[in-house]
């Protein structure tokens, strides 16, 4: 029987945990979380940010778990009169609130373990605050060469858990480092959940007026610039004017920025080019993430071309969970997950949106070709259960 370990889980302070806004990395914690709640007797205690939306019912389902929840609007109208809406500065000043308060919690209180969701600039302040062990578990390229005092960062940690080892190697990069310290722990889905659903696939089709004969297209994730759909709009351009595809593209997601003027200017990027093609994308905007399985069932083919250097990509091994074949692009860890049974990537270069347009109009054209990939893209996300990723974070917490 394993050691009942005191473990505390610093969320990264942007979403609210439990996860009742969505978040990748919040779901993921929520399912370690609950995995403990089932199968394990860990004492574990969750910090995050406070949400008028987190209720006793929803905490009642957690009962090895204490939250403490830090509520960073407290000083709001003072912040805002001082720094006179200025957005970087003021996410400056309610980072520093959640953090100063967790730094003021913690310093009195020992635990095996404190895991630092995905926040490497939390890790030196927390190690000057605590006697506990520090894990960082990270799901972005955040820790390396170019990170202020990485060495230092790594060296004030017990272990640092990374999404793939695409964000491995970059850690180990990193000079005079022990390398031993460094693990990959892939992400996890719920199997259960992504699963493909016939009646919801006429349901959702149906609603948006999708006629049996066209193809659907679908897109799942943030409404970014490095997620792609600005690329995905133009090749579905090319598509449509040059071959006369009958497709529609699927948009789930919505826009989420800290900066508003990057928000503004890329949605105006996107509006500007779906206007273009408007009788052929729909766009959704925030789902609820157990409904995100029904509105994929809808479709035939997954196109998340990603342009920045994706760290794992959750939303990837959700479509192919459904049973999607999927077109993506060479960047970052996209290659741990698809592989050229269960999809097609993109070369990311000057003829990127061209040769996306080329892989989407492969698929079109070749029914056998999408089926198999289809196939063996839901039985390849069999490797990354939820139930795996559990079980290797405790393994290696317990080591």
């Amino acid at each position: 029987m394993r050691e009942k370990m005191k473990i505390a889980i610093i969320t990264a302070g942007v979403l609210p945990f439990p996860p009742i806004k969505g978040g990748a990395v919040e779901n993921l914690i929520d399912s370690y979380i609950k995995y403990n709640e089932e199968y394990l007797d860990h004492k574990l205690t969750v910090f995050s940010i406070d949400d008028k939306h987190i209720n006793k019912t929803i905490l009642s389902e957690y009962h090895k778990t204490n939250f403490i929840f830090i509520n960073t609007h407290k000083y709001i109208y003072k912040a805002l009169f001082f720094l006179k809406k200025r957005i970087n500065k003021y996410h400056k000043y309610t980072e520093n609130i959640y953090l100063n308060t967790i730094l003021d919690t913690i310093k009195n209180i020992t635990f095996d373990y404190i895991i630092i969701e995905n926040r490497p600039e939390f890790v030196l302040p927390i190690y000057n605050a605590s006697n506990s062990k520090l894990i960082l578990h990270l799901h972005n390229d955040t820790l390396n060469p170019e990170t202020k005092e990485a060495d230092k960062i790594v060296l004030h940690c017990c272990k640092v858990l990374c999404v793939s080892n695409f964000i491995k190697n970059r850690v180990l990069d990193i000079k005079n480092i022990d390398k031993n310290k460094i693990y990959k722990l892939y992400n996890g889905i719920d199997i259960n959940l992504f699963h493909f659903n016939h009646i919801k696939r006429e349901e959702i089709r149906n609603r948006f007026g999708v006629k049996n004969d066209e193809l659907l297209l679908c897109f799942s994730g943030r409404l970014t610039q490095e997620k792609g759909l600005y690329e995905l709009l133009l090749a579905l351009d090319l598509l449509l004017k040059e071959k006369r595809v009958k497709i529609k593209l699927l948009v789930l997601g919505s826009i989420f920025y800290g900066k508003k003027e990057e928000e503004t200017t890329y949605k105006k990027m996107l509006q500007e080019q779906s206007c273009k093609n408007i009788d052929h994308i729909i766009f959704t905007g925030y789902v609820p993430y157990n409904e995100i399985p029904d509105y994929l069932s809808a479709g035939d083919i997954a196109v998340l071309p990603s342009i920045w250097e994706e760290p794992f990509g959750l939303t990837i091994l959700e479509c192919m969970s459904i049973g999607l074949p999927v077109i993506s692009s060479d960047s970052g860890g996209i290659p741990e997950i698809v592989d050229n049974k269960s999809g097609i990537l993109v070369k990311r270069s000057e003829s990127f949106v061209k040769d996306l347009s080329n892989a989407i109009l492969d698929l079109i054209n070749n029914q056998e070709k999408r089926e198999n990939l289809a196939k063996y893209a839901a039985i390849r996300a069999h490797k990354f259960t939820k139930e795996n990723f559990c079980e290797h974070i405790f393994s290696i917490l317990s080591q």
